[in-house]
Order: C-alpha cells, then sequence, then structure tokens
C-alpha cells in the first residue's frame, strides 16, 4: 500500500482528501499541518510521494521542497505541488525546486488520483 504524506494547512483539503478520498482508494496518509511538520514527517515516515500545498505557515512550500531535495534521506521522494495560486512563475520554481507534478487549486480529486498514480514509485519500491 502506497503511503502519501500530505501537507496541507488547509483543514477542509486535508479532511477531504487526507481522511476521506485518499485512503479509500488504498493509500496510507500522513498529514502535515504546516511546513515544519511536514519535513519532520517526511524524514522520519519516508512516504512514497508527498503532496505538498505552496502557501503553508512556518515553512512554506518551496522551501519545504527545496529542504527535502537536499537531504539523502528525501531527495528522491517524488512531491506534487498544489496551490491556490497557479502562475507561470510558480510553476517554474516547482520545476526548478525538483518538483513532478504542478496542481491548480481547485482541483477535481479524480484528476489528483491520476497524477498520484502517475508520479507513484515502482511499485517493488513501494512501501507496504
Amino acid at each position: 500500500m502506497a503511503r502519501i504524506l500530505y501537507i496541507e494547512d488547509d483543514p477542509n483539503l486535508t479532511q477531504l482528501l487526507g481522511e476521506i478520498f485518499l485512503p479509500s482508494k488504498g493509500f496510507r496518509v500522513e498529514i502535515a499541518h504546516d511546513g515544519l511538520e511536514g519535513v519532520e514527517k517526511a524524514r522520519r515516515w519516508r512516504p512514497d510521494l508527498i503532496l505538498l500545498d505552496l502557501l503553508l505557515p512556518q515553512l512554506d512550500g518551496l522551501t519545504v521542497m527545496k529542504t527535502l531535495k537536499q537531504d539523502l534521506a528525501t531527495q528522491d521522494i517524488p512531491v506534487i505541488a498544489i496551490t491556490a495560486l497557479p502562475t507561470r512563475q510558480n510553476r517554474q520554481l516547482v520545476e526548478a525546486a525538483g518538483g513532478r507534478a504542478f496542481v491548480p487549486k481547485p482541483f477535481h480529486p479524480n484528476d489528483l488520483l491520476n497524477l498520484i498514480r502517475q508520479n507513484l514509485p515502482q511499485p517493488e519500491l513501494v512501501h507496504s
């Protein structure tokens, strides 16, 4: 079962995706509510994929991504950035920081689910 770390400060989205939608699709989900907690959980839990809001308290999403990509223990974890500010500049910053995909809010959960499945590591590398 793939493990997803969802770093998001909006309780409505964590409720929808992290507690209802993704677990019902067979994913184990951990939630972090700010950037610092997200970095700590990523290092400790080593998820198979990270969903990362860009506008976060403590550490913004780009800083979280750069921090994780500089750490040997977390640098290979695919990151999908999610943002309410889908500008060209933000897209470029996400790509430069090592993000795999860029999802503007609002999004359809099934579209995000397809993107998650496309970006998960090969099955033999996914935690069970």
